[in-house]
């Protein structure tokens, strides 16, 4: 690579950089929008829903510690597809459980239980990615990488919200579920 060449031309980390891109987003979108389904079913209960979206951000919060060690003795490549792949389909076994007629209550449990296995997962592929542009790119390509994936991370707070709630507003709940794990599973 030249000195000045553009990380945007390397196709692993472009490849890394859209399966971050759609792997966290589509988190945060689908995280959101379950958490205003979820007020929606248990007749506006605020603390609920406010449960279901703090349960994951808590996990994550005390995982990612540990994950990080247990990161730096596997392969991260492995990890980020593997994670990926469970995720898109606990979130398609989920919804099939809930749309096939199931209680309130067993859908409050499962989309709970799916809220920790993202959130289990997220620990592990989030160090795994932060890991990655080091084995993928050069030395003085690390800080234009650093940035973009900062860049990131502002994006999912702002479109993360906005698109699960404009989602949930004007499109079936079950194609959330099926739009979420698919692009899970082909960000894998």
């Amino acid at each position: 690579y030249h000195m000045n060449e553009s990380i945007l031309k390397n196709k692993n980390f472009m490849l890394m950089f859209l399966g971050q891109l759609v792997s966290n987003l589509g988190t945060q979108i689908f995280n959101f929008a379950m958490s205003i389904y979820i007020y929606d079913i248990t007749d506006n209960n605020a603390i609920i829903a406010g449960a279901y979206f703090a349960l994951g951000g808590a996990i994550f919060f005390i995982l990612t510690p540990f994950a990080g060690a247990l990161i730096d003795k596997i392969d991260k490549v492995k990890v980020v597809y593997i994670t990926d792949f469970i995720n898109g389909l606990a979130i398609i076994a989920a919804g099939a459980v809930i749309f096939s007629g199931v209680g309130n209550t067993t859908i409050l449990i499962v989309l709970f239980s799916a809220d920790i296995v993202l959130a289990v997962n997220g620990s592990l592929f989030n160090p795994a990615m932060r890991v990655l542009p080091a084995y993928i790119l050069e030395d003085h390509q690390q800080q234009q990488a650093s940035s973009m994936m900062t860049g990131l991370y502002a994006l999912y707070s702002i479109l993360g919200g906005l698109i699960g709630a404009l989602l949930y507003t004007y499109v079936k709940v079950e194609f959330i579920f099926l739009f979420n794990g698919l692009s899970f599973i082909l960000s894998g």
